[in-house]
């Protein structure tokens, strides 16, 4: 049985059915299937993914509070940008569980905040602000809660 791979492609419906918005990379994927080859096609609706104003709350004021208020503790360097890389990577994998990187072999987040739909994102950064505050004792204004 070989690699499974997925490919993914946006469309508009049009009276005439779908019209791809980059329909030679849809003929390329196509071209790679052999005749009688089944594959499984998909319909879903898109949803917003996290957007930069999410992403830079998160980065800026949420991350700040969270080390402002551990770093001491432990031993983080609040301005230190691998720190918080760091940080990130941990929140995500307690946040989202963790898989198996197949090339790396070492264990990574199920899921990365920039795939996040704008709720999932919502709802990663208000787990964050809980974590923190039961864990820790940090209380983390979240963006639009001032």
């Amino acid at each position: 049985m070989s690699k499974p791979w997925r490919y993914e492609f946006q469309a508009v419906k049009t009276a005439r059915g779908l019209k791809f918005t980059s329909r030679k990379f849809f003929d390329r994927a196509i071209s790679t299937l052999g005749d009688g080859e089944e594959v499984r096609v998909i319909i879903e609706r898109p949803q917003d993914t996290r957007s930069s104003q999410q992403n830079k709350g998160l980065w800026g004021p949420i991350y700040d509070q969270l080390l402002a208020g551990v770093a001491e503790e432990i031993g983080y360097d609040a301005h230190d940008k691998a720190g918080k890389e760091l940080m990130h990577e941990g929140l995500l994998q307690l946040f989202s569980g963790t898989t198996v990187d197949p090339v790396t072999k070492r264990e990574v987040a199920k899921e990365r905040s920039s795939t996040m739909t704008a709720a999932r994102f919502r709802e990663f950064t208000e787990w964050i602000a809980r974590w923190a505050a039961e864990q820790h004792g940090v209380v983390i204004t979240l963006p639009g809660e001032l």
